[in-house]
């Protein structure tokens, strides 16, 4: 691309939104209020490269929707000098009665939201970053498939009036204990064996994937954060890498509330004039991450009096559960305050 002077740079800003698709790209071009281009293009980047290099001129913004193709385009456009914004789907401004929907329409929503400033950002990590964090991903997936069998095992057993239940996981023990189970047929038993060999296989995965996690975790990369972390009581390696890996880094955030707030642990609100609602919690953000903290917050309540307290306080006038929600949100924020100051927590401390 050619070198873009200040002046250049002041005057030319061109704005491009794109559909992101499987087999497609859908681009449109907005300058000055006017649309340049609106064309749908096999997804290729050599195609977004003639683009480029035929707008070489401008001051080139570009975004697209966060989506299951990832950030390889991302990349490859802040490789090519394109300021670029990855939109959440669940943020975009939506026009009422709008009933048409279609790729070029798409490509020139967001190019029109884009040069008004009106798209909410994600934050992009770097590609070590997003590779180390499938590792977290994908043991919660093993967690869930294996408890996903738990219940198939759990479900056949009852529809079939077995007496054995499990109350917590399948050890050696029960899985022999149901396979030896007088009167089943051939094809029954071979059912079962099949669920519990399945059951086996994610659990010896599950292991290996923790080993992964617990090596990254003492890694040059992490093992000191990590170290800072697990100094509040209650959190363990798990916790600390996952929030490590999930959040961004913890300058992104102004304060320790934005962090809750980011993790959707903050009260929806419904207030006009001189009537205020607050409601339940957004919910927005990772909620696999919301969901450990609020794990952590029942231990940390234990080991740090402070907390408990507060804990007592919020409890007497709200109930036990937006309480425990409160710690989990204060939470949040400590581990934010001891990764910046690089100190270990100081239980007891009132924030």
């Amino acid at each position: 691309m050619e070198k873009i002077g200040k002046k250049t740079q002041s005057g030319k800003v061109l704005f491009m939104g794109i559909d992101v698709h499987e087999l497609t790209y859908s681009v449109s071009l907005f300058f000055e209020g006017e649309e340049l281009l609106n064309q749908q293009y096999p997804s290729d980047t050599k195609y977004l490269k003639r683009i480029l290099d035929k707008y070489s001129n401008f001051t080139i913004c570009a975004t697209y929707e966060a989506g299951p193709f990832g950030y390889g385009l991302y990349d490859w456009l802040k490789k090519h000098g394109v300021n670029v914004t990855v939109t959440p789907p669940s943020k975009m401004p939506v026009a009422p009665g709008e009933l048409v929907k279609t790729d070029k329409r798409d490509a020139r929503r967001l190019a029109q939201l884009l040069s008004g400033k009106l798209l909410k950002a994600v934050t992009v990590p770097d590609k070590k970053k997003r590779e180390d964090r499938e590792l977290i991903r994908t043991r919660d997936q093993l967690v869930k498939a294996r408890r996903r069998i738990f219940s198939q095992v759990q479900g056949k057993l009852r529809f079939h009036c077995l007496p054995i239940r499990n109350k917590a996981i399948i050890t050696k023990k029960n899985k022999d204990s149901i396979l030896a189970l007088p009167g089943m047929s051939d094809s029954l038993r071979s059912s079962f064996k099949l669920l519990l060999d399945s059951y086996e296989h994610h659990t010896k995965q599950l292991g290996v994937v923790r080993k992964e996690i617990l090596d990254l975790a003492d890694s040059d990369a992490y093992s000191p954060a990590v170290k800072v972390l697990t100094s509040i009581p209650g959190i363990g390696l798990i916790t600390a890498i996952s929030f490590l890996l999930e959040l961004p880094d913890m300058n992104a955030f102004k304060s320790n509330e934005h962090v809750g707030s980011y993790l959707g642990l903050t009260c929806s609100e419904y207030s006009s004039g001189e009537t205020q609602h607050q409601g339940r919690i957004t919910r927005c953000g990772n909620a696999r991450m919301r969901s450990l903290l609020v794990q952590c917050a029942w231990k940390v309540i234990v080991g740090d009096g402070a907390m408990m307290k507060f804990y007592e306080r919020v409890k007497r006038r709200r109930g036990g559960k937006r309480a425990i929600i409160g710690v989990a949100r204060k939470l949040s924020g400590r581990m934010r305050t001891v990764l910046l100051k690089n100190e270990e927590y100081q239980a007891g401390l009132i924030q």
